[in-house]
């Protein structure tokens, strides 16, 4: 087996970032990381599992990208992404964008 994947979900409050979590949880090959939401969200520090319905994983709902992340699936806003791509650019995280609606300026 290879080694597992550290993945973070960035708009994990949300219902696809809800489905998002559950699944990394249920994928052996795959770790939860980090679950994230904007800055002021009234979930913070909730846990990202319980949110999900998928029990209590240890992971609370955050607004700063943790360490050590292997990539960030990102369910989020437009301005959500827009923000995430730079923090995973300036740490050369992997990025997969699932956002839509953004404008031509943000792509």
């Amino acid at each position: 087996m290879t080694d597992v994947i550290r993945v973070v979900v960035n708009g994990a409050a949300g219902r696809m970032g809800q489905r998002i979590v559950a699944l990394v949880h249920a994928d052996p090959e795959l770790e939860l990381a980090g679950a994230l939401e904007y800055d002021g969200h009234p979930s913070l520090g909730q846990d990202a599992g319980t949110i999900a319905g998928a029990g209590a994983l240890g992971v609370p709902l955050s607004a700063e990208l943790p360490g050590q992340v292997d990539v960030v699936i990102d369910f989020s806003t437009p301005a959500g992404l827009v923000e995430i791509a730079g923090k995973c650019l300036s740490s050369g995280t992997a990025l997969v964008a699932a956002t839509t609606g953004l404008t031509p300026e943000q792509r």
